[in-house]
C-alpha cells in the first residue's frame, strides 16, 4: 500500500472512530495504531521512509510528558521531508507546547477538558456527513439504541489482541459503509457475552468508596483479568455510583457510563502528589486515565494513591 498519506490513531474507541472518519476521506491510506510513548519512534521512521509520506494525519493520541523534546524533533525531521502533519487530538499536553504545535500543517486541540478526537475530526473535514455524525453517537451513547450498541461492542471486540490481526480491515470496510456483516455481529455478541460475564464477576467484587463530596464511586479491581469491561447505565444506576474506577495495570480510569457525559473531571487534568507518589492524569472530561508519574512507587502505593485522590477531590 502507498505510503502517500498515512493515519496514525491510539486504539480505544475514539482513536478507531478517528480512524473511520479519516478513512472515509483517504480510504487509500496506511493505518497504524499507536500511543505516546512510541510516537516518536514512528514518527522518526515514516521520516526515514522511501519516499516519505505526503501527509500525516495523528488522532487520539497524547503529548507524553517526556516526550516532548523526541516528538519535535522528530516531525521536524518528517517536516522536512515535505510531509504534511495533522493532528486532531483533546488531550492538555499538545496546546502547552506551542513550540511543537508550529510544526503542524493543522492542529486541531480542544479549548477546553472535553471533545473527543473524533468530534474534531467531524467538524473540521466532516461537517455534513451523516454517517460521521452516526459513528459519534456510537462512541458517546452506545446505549442509545440496539445498533449504535453493537457498534460500540464491535469496536471494543476489535481491542482484543486476538482481533488485531483483523481490525484494520474492519474498520476500513466500515468507513465506507457502516453496516455490520453477519460475521462481524457474531463477533460482537460473543465478545458483548464475555464482556456481560467478567462485567458480573467484577460487579461481585467490587468495592464502593464515598468522597469528601458525597459521591459514590465504584471501584473494580480488574488487573488480574485480559477483558476490558464497561459499565453502563443500569448497572451504575442499581449500585448508586456516580462514577466507576477500574483498576488496571499501572492504571485506573474514573468515568461514567457514556464519554463525556455525567460527573466533569477536567479539573483533575494534571500532575498530583499524593503521598509521596505522582500521579498523571489525562484524557476527556469523561473518563480520565489516572498512571503513575515516573516509576510511581510499588502498585500497592499506587493504587493506596489514587483512592486517596478520588475520595479527597471528589
Amino acid at each position: 500500500m502507498s505510503l502517500s498519506t498515512v493515519i496514525v490513531t491510539h486504539g480505544d474507541p475514539d482513536g478507531m472512530v478517528s480512524a473511520i472518519l479519516l478513512l472515509r476521506l483517504h480510504p487509500e491510506a496506511a493505518l497504524e495504531f499507536d500511543n505516546d510513548r512510541t510516537l516518536a519512534r514512528r514518527l522518526r521512521d515514516l521520516a526515514a521512509a522511501e519516499p516519505p509520506p505526503g501527509a500525516v494525519f495523528i488522532s487520539d493520541i497524547p503529548l507524553g510528558s517526556d516526550q516532548h523534546e523526541p516528538v519535535r524533533t522528530a516531525l521536524e525531521a518528517l517536516t522536512a521531508r515535505g510531509t504534511a502533519v495533522h493532528l486532531f487530538d483533546h488531550h492538555r499536553g499538545w496546546r502547552d507546547r506551542p513550540e511543537v504545535l508550529r510544526l503542524l500543517a493543522r492542529a486541531c486541540v480542544t479549548d477546553d477538558d472535553g471533545g473527543t478526537a473524533a468530534a474534531l475530526i467531524k467538524v473540521a473535514l466532516l461537517p455534513g456527513d451523516a454517517m460521521a455524525g452516526f459513528w459519534l453517537s456510537v462512541l458517546s451513547n452506545r446505549e442509545r439504541s440496539p445498533q449504535t450498541a453493537t457498534h460500540f461492542a464491535l469496536l471494543t471486540a476489535l481491542r482484543q489482541r486476538e482481533n488485531y490481526g483483523r481490525n484494520k480491515g474492519i474498520l476500513r470496510a466500515l468507513a465506507q459503509d457502516a453496516t455490520i456483516r453477519p460475521e462481524w455481529a457474531a463477533l460482537a455478541e460473543e465478545h458483548r457475552a464475555c464482556e456481560e460475564r467478567a462485567l458480573a464477576e467484577a460487579l461481585a467484587a467490587s468495592e464502593t468508596l464515598t468522597t469528601t463530596q458525597g459521591r459514590r464511586v465504584g471501584w473494580l479491581d480488574r488487573r488480574d483479568h485480559r477483558t476490558r469491561i464497561f459499565v453502563g447505565d443500569r448497572p451504575m444506576q442499581a449500585q448508586r455510583w456516580d462514577l466507576v474506577a477500574t483498576v488496571e495495570v499501572r492504571k485506573v480510569r474514573l468515568g461514567g457510563p457514556h464519554i463525556n457525559q455525567g460527573v466533569s473531571l477536567g479539573f483533575l487534568h494534571g500532575t498530583h502528589d499524593v503521598s509521596g507518589v505522582s500521579l498523571q492524569v489525562a484524557g476527556h472530561d469523561s473518563p480520565v486515565a489516572i498512571t503513575p508519574l515516573g516509576r510511581g512507587g510499588s502498585a500497592d502505593n499506587f493504587l493506596r494513591a489514587v483512592r486517596q485522590l478520588i475520595v479527597e477531590k471528589l
